[in-house]
């Protein structure tokens, strides 16, 4: 009892089934969610398409272009790159810097991590040394 009120603490264990989505009335569609820490995050486009990929079950093919060198040798200077820098940087569409991104972090070339603020593309540990 706290301050005369019971408290309770649940444990809820990670879900084996993603994407959560959610249905938006104001735009009568379907948003999907991921959990960060404490907070509900809406998924980007960049984590959709990694779920595709992983669910799909096909193998990435992957050319080491001078685009993802480019890419590759920026995050080696700089440490960290948004979607917006990764679409500056290479000259590529968002939809091709999400599939560059989306198949990076499938190869555990790079990470992701996100905020409530920002997401961020960091080398994997596993590249970074």
């Amino acid at each position: 009892m706290v301050d005369g009120k019971q408290v309770l603490e649940i444990d809820i264990p990670v879900s084996k089934s993603i994407p959560h989505r959610a249905y938006d009335q104001q735009n009568e569609n379907y948003k999907a969610f991921v959990r960060v820490n404490d907070q509900n995050l809406l998924a980007n486009g960049v984590l959709m398409k990694v779920w595709k990929k992983r669910e799909s079950g096909k193998n990435i093919h992957f050319e080491y272009s001078a685009v993802a060198q480019k890419l590759l040798g920026h995050l080696k200077d700089k440490e960290q790159i948004t979607l917006a820098e990764t679409k500056k940087t290479t000259g590529l569409s968002k939809f091709k810097a999400e599939q560059l991104l989306s198949d990076l972090i499938i190869l555990e070339i790079i990470e992701m991590q996100m905020s409530e603020n920002e997401t961020i593309f960091r080398l994997s540990e596993k590249q970074a040394k």
